[in-house]
């Protein structure tokens, strides 16, 4: 096998992400990257099975395979809907954000819910994602003014983040509700009924049909009955427990009962 199909390998084995040959561009640059931070000339079989029978090895190799571009308030009409929700319905919300990546969106979520003296309707909000790296990203490495400038306006920076050095972080009231955890989504991990939302957004495209069904059907077995779950643009699924709705233009899903 070539170098690049043991990386398309190393890719469907860890994550469930579906690359094809002709992305030859993505593939060439994860591949410098593995072979640069594991120190090998080529990316043999053998390097192969080493990473994957490794667990350290293999956290190293999604975040180096994984794809972490985001941007605050991505798509401005999910958080709109998201308030529609909390301000016409009584509860205190569980909030599922997957994949949460680099923190961008459960953040938006947490932003939205605060600037609208929302709290008091949300229990939590769980940020997981594949990519552990990505997870600790805010809190550990911080974002750079750059990061934050996509999405959010200047006061929204000064009241939910400080600076320290050149790299700014979350002010702690912004991070209370937010639980980051490390999940793969074709794996068992989730509880059951346990999400009044569930924000998927723009992570089954990457899947081939068997897996995508396998995420969609962990998540829905995750939702509360009458659980709501926003997808990416262009995203849909097919399942018996979901019903397809919409909201200003805004694809949705809801659980049905049984």
């Amino acid at each position: 096998m070539t170098e690049e199909n043991n990386l398309i390998t190393i890719v469907k084995s860890l994550t469930g992400i579906e690359l094809s040959p002709e992305n030859d561009h993505l593939i060439t640059k994860r591949l410098i990257a593995l072979k640069q931070y594991f120190k090998i000339d080529k990316l043999s079989e053998t390097e192969v099975k080493k990473i994957l029978s490794d667990p350290t090895a293999q956290r190293v190799a999604i975040s180096l395979v994984t794809n972490n571009e985001t941007a605050f308030y991505r798509d401005i009409l999910p958080f709109k809907f998201l308030l529609e929700i909390l301000e016409n319905n009584h509860m205190k919300a569980n909030i599922l954000s997957l994949p949460a990546s680099t923190g961008q969106e459960p953040y938006s979520i947490a932003m939205t819910i605060c600037e609208n003296d929302l709290k008091h309707k949300l229990n939590r909000i769980d940020a997981m994602d594949i990519d552990e790296s990505a997870l600790e990203h805010s809190i550990k490495n911080g974002y750079f003014k750059f990061d934050l400038q996509r999405g959010l306006s200047e006061e929204q920076i000064s009241k939910n983040f400080v600076l320290n050095g050149n790299k700014y972080f979350p002010i702690e009231s912004l991070l209370e509700k937010i639980n980051f955890k490390a999940l793969n989504i074709l794996s068992a991990g989730l509880n059951r009924s346990e999400y009044d939302i569930t924000f998927l957004r723009n992570l089954l495209i990457y899947f081939d049909n068997t897996d995508k069904q396998k995420a969609v059907d962990n998540v829905v077995l995750s939702l509360k009955e009458d659980g709501v779950l926003i997808l990416g643009n262009g995203e849909r699924i097919n399942h018996i427990s979901m019903k397809e709705m919409f909201w200003n233009g805004l694809r949705y899903y809801i659980k049905e009962s049984p």
